[in-house]
């Protein structure tokens, strides 16, 4: 899973985006994996990253993250079904949004951003199409390369045990 991860971030931070082939290829290991030595999913520690991947898909679908890092998610879920994945999730999420935080205070983006979420929502509340975040528009100074974080985390947690 580190190894898989640290795959994921390096091509996060060189492309801002996560490779479906490495997606596929990580999906395609961790299936042998658990093939040569099934883990049981602890639905009591599941059900919160569950809950956690179905927020990633409302942001996806509002163009607050990328597709790859859902289905990165996904695939921390898929590796370790129990409460360490979800741990994983949820010291990834709050370290990246810690981060993007200081990002944008730092490089004062902070009110243009305040202004993107204030245009999202009233145009979203009047069922109007518009994106918190679009690549062509923003560039990627607002971005946050995810799978950064998700790395972090999971290596604080398999060496917390």
């Amino acid at each position: 899973m580190i190894m898989i991860l640290g795959a994921a971030a390096v091509s996060d931070l060189r492309f801002w985006r996560i490779s479906n082939r490495l997606l596929l290829a990580g999906a395609a290991i961790i299936t042998a994996v658990h093939m040569m030595e099934p883990s049981a999913a602890d639905l009591r520690g599941l059900l919160p990253g569950i809950i956690l991947e179905a927020l990633m898909l409302l942001l996806f679908k509002h163009h607050m993250t990328g597709g790859g890092d859902v289905k990165l998610n996904a695939l921390i879920l898929y590796a370790m079904p129990n409460a360490s994945g979800v741990r994983i999730l949820v010291l990834g999420m709050l370290s990246a949004a810690g981060y993007g935080i200081w990002k944008l205070w730092r490089r004062g983006l902070w009110m243009e951003r305040i202004r993107h979420m204030r245009r999202f929502l009233e145009k979203n509340a009047h069922k109007e199409k518009y994106a918190y975040y679009l690549k062509e528009r923003d560039g990627t100074d607002p971005a946050i390369p995810m799978a950064v974080f998700m790395l972090l985390a999971a290596c604080l947690t398999v060496s917390a045990g």
